[in-house]
């Protein structure tokens, strides 16, 4: 007996090239986003890194 959901083997793909490519690049973003917002709040908060508190740090 056969399920009445269930999907040839030949249906097209969930997600066309566009649409894949899209959530890749928009998740990619994203991490970059949050990384770079992470690394700031770290800094703003933190004595790390040190060159961004000391002022003479490079002489």
């Amino acid at each position: 007996m056969k399920l009445r959901n269930q999907n040839p083997p030949n249906e097209k793909p969930r997600w066309s090239p566009e649409e894949f490519r899209a959530a890749f690049l928009f998740w990619l973003l994203w991490s970059v986003y949050v990384v770079i917002a992470a690394f700031i709040l770290v800094a703003l908060f933190t004595n790390w890194p040190h060159f961004l508190h000391e002022q003479n740090y490079f002489k």
